[in-house]
């Protein structure tokens, strides 16, 4: 079974605080959820705590990408048995409040669901950041043919119109509306180990790239031909 994708939610809330809130999303059972949080603080870099849907969201990775400016981009993921619909709650904590936050959740069916919640989907993760108009991360080698293969890119307004990079399909791709933050998440369902996009103007970007496990595929049944008695 081929990985599949699905956009669930991807915005954005300008109003300055310490967390946000999702539109309500009715995630599916036994389906990989990675939610990519982007966010501009008041003061210095912070981390947000993911809760809601009945899910348990793990960090797979998190960084700094501006050192100068404190904005951070965050990379979770969940997968249950038994999801509930409702919003998702970003939250950075008391005192640490956020000018702007932006989140895009998208929903991978066909992969590998052993392990808690979602561990076994994940083969590999990398960060990577710079400064241009050419957003990159390299993966290491693939595992298996049928992996797929996901980015999430980010950068400030300067760096307009992000676009996804080749052989990539846009899952979401927008602007905040108070900061400007520019949020891109992208996959492809087969492999490719450079995840790259582009971007309108030389900015300061960051990027998550992943490697997604395919569930694995089920026994070739064996085929018994009957045995015909010869006649002589």
């Amino acid at each position: 079974m081929a990985i599949t994708a699905t956009a669930l939610t991807g915005d954005s809330d300008g109003t300055t605080g310490s967390s946000a809130t999702t539109a309500s999303v009715s995630p599916g059972a036994n389906r990989l959820q990675l939610l990519h949080v982007q966010a501009h603080p008041a003061g210095g870099p912070g981390y947000a705590t993911v809760t809601g849907c009945g899910l348990t969201w793990v960090s797979v990775d998190q960084h700094n990408y501006d050192g100068g400016g404190g904005d951070t981009q965050m990379l979770y993921r969940a997968l249950g048995a038994s999801p509930s619909s409702g919003a998702l709650t970003i939250d950075f904590g008391g005192g640490n409040d956020q000018l702007e936050i932006c989140w895009s959740l998208v929903e991978f069916d066909g992969v590998d669901t052993s392990g808690t919640d979602g561990s076994g989907a994940i083969v590999q993760a990398v960060k990577a950041d710079g400064t241009g108009t050419a957003p990159a991360a390299t993966l290491a080698a693939f595992g298996d043919a049928g992996n797929a293969t996901y980015g999430a890119v980010v950068s400030g307004s300067a760096g307009y119109p992000l676009a996804g990079g080749s052989g990539f399909t846009e899952v979401h791709n927008f602007q905040g509306p108070t900061v400007g933050l520019l949020t891109l998440s992208e996959w492809r369902n087969d492999n490719d180990t450079s995840v790259d996009a582009s971007a309108g103007a030389s900015t300061v970007w960051g990027m998550i790239a992943v490697e997604l496990k395919a569930a694995a595929s089920g026994p070739v049944p064996r085929i018994v031909h009957p045995v015909t008695s010869a006649r002589f």
